[in-house]
């Protein structure tokens, strides 16, 4: 599939402001961010299993229940870190090849062909938008929306569950965060939902 129909999911007085596709193996693969985490994630056992070995400053009272949270956090760390690594260098490539973007004066959308699966997320919702793995004027966009504004009490035990349950399981008319990966020039592509946002706002 060369282009993709978005227009189909137009509201009425909805305009196309920008669509793309993403362009495969363009961007950074920010192998030097992870190689820092897994640098530090190593300097960090090898203190704690001196520590042990030697028995001095807290491993001098030997193995604990302290060290095992420790070795728990860089054990997260270091999976967040490798499964990063593993998808930008070997399945980001094939993953976003068949994606199609598109943001409107009123949504930001996304269609992903390999699951037949159509997303969007109103635009004056995301009022986050971060850019990661930029280079050569390529890279990912990532907009999200603010849990306060969006009445969610993140304050409160209850709040933070709600908020969770959304982000594990988003409606696909209301996304809570889209990503455009691989994309041509993603901070104009940011510029473009900023403007947006402040015209449907003086509305």
């Amino acid at each position: 599939m060369e282009k993709y129909d978005f227009s189909q999911h137009l509201e009425e007085g909805e305009e196309i402001l920008y669509e793309c596709r993403p362009c495969p193996g363009k961007g950074s693969k920010n192998i030097g961010g992870i190689a820092v985490i897994v640098g530090f994630c190593a300097v960090v056992v090898a203190l704690l299993v001196a520590s042990l070995v030697f028995g001095i400053g807290d491993g001098a009272d030997g193995f604990d229940v302290t060290y095992l949270i420790f070795f728990a956090v860089i054990g997260l760390f270091l999976a967040i870190a490798l499964s990063g690594f593993i998808y930008n260098v070997f399945l980001k490539k094939k993953a976003v090849s068949d994606d199609f973007y598109c943001v409107t004066n009123k949504r930001v959308m996304k269609y992903e062909s390999k699951k037949d699966k159509f997303v969007c997320g109103y635009i004056e919702n995301y009022v986050h938008i971060s850019y990661t793995n930029e280079k050569d004027g390529y890279g990912d966009i990532t907009m999200s929306v603010d849990p306060d504004k969006a009445g969610i009490d993140t304050d409160s035990v209850s709040g933070m569950i709600d908020f969770k349950n959304i982000m594990l399981h988003p409606n696909a008319e209301n996304m809570p965060t889209m990503t455009f990966e691989s994309v041509e020039h993603p901070r104009r592509v940011g510029k473009i939902i900023k403007e947006q946002q402040r015209k449907n706002a003086a509305q």
